[in-house]
């Protein structure tokens, strides 16, 4: 039902398994059109052909320090906007502590895309695990990462 698209919450559970700062999230969506005959895919993820939908990359209000072995947990609530958009609320803790950072982003605003330039997706291509389990992302200078996740939503650090 369209109403499901009204408001998306969905989790987060990263096990770190090295220390860093964590910056943000990036997201990309893979949707099937279910045909009669056939099933096609539309994929954003940084490892497809590149759609003018990018990747988007979302701060976190502050950065958190995370160290190896702890459990990253959190939610992201995206909540359907009247400019045919969402606004996303990010809430990431270091589970055992009373680290917490959130941020409430417009993702109509074009900053939060994940290209560098028009044509140059988000380079996710060093990593030696299946994109749905987490990926390393280098923006803005910052350090590869390697992170684990049980969703589709990946972290950079």
């Amino acid at each position: 039902h369209e109403t499901d698209l009204h408001r998306i919450e969905i989790p987060l559970e990263f096990h770190m398994l090295q220390s860093g700062t964590v910056h943000g999230l990036a997201f990309w969506f893979d949707v099937a059109f279910i045909g009669s005959n056939a099933t096609v895919w539309l994929s954003t993820a940084p490892t497809q052909p590149l759609t003018h939908w990018y990747q988007v990359r979302c701060l976190l209000s502050q950065p958190i320090f995370a160290k190896q072995g702890q459990l990253l947990t959190g939610k992201v609530l995206m909540v359907a906007n009247a400019k045919q958009s969402y606004d996303l609320t990010i809430e990431s803790k270091i589970e055992g502590t009373t680290t917490v950072s959130t941020n409430t982003l417009d993702l109509k605003n074009p900053y939060f895309s994940g290209a560098t330039e028009p044509s140059q997706p988000l380079d996710c291509t060093n990593y030696d695990f299946p994109p749905a389990e987490g990926c390393m992302i280098k923006l803005r200078g910052l350090p590869k990462m390697r992170i684990s996740s049980t969703n589709r939503t990946n972290m950079f650090c």
